[in-house]
């Protein structure tokens, strides 16, 4: 019987409590948000740079994240 108890505490210490993981949903949700204000600010002077494709890829970058949040 001692082993299936810690067997089952192993298993049960593998995953984290509810709690955590709601925790964790929300500072990867503000995380994301930071970085799509980021890109905001930075597609204008991303244009200005002259650097080629350079604001292509913050637009596109701006796309993909619009596309996860949904």
């Amino acid at each position: 019987m001692l082993k299936v108890q810690s067997f089952k505490a192993k298993v049960r210490s593998k995953f984290p409590p509810a709690d955590t993981k709601e925790r964790l949903a929300c500072a990867s949700s503000t995380a994301v948000d930071g970085l799509q204000i980021i890109l905001n600010l930075f597609k204008g002077p991303a244009d200005a740079v002259g650097a080629p494709g350079l604001k292509g890829g913050v637009e596109g970058l701006l796309f993909v994240i619009d596309v996860i949040k949904v």
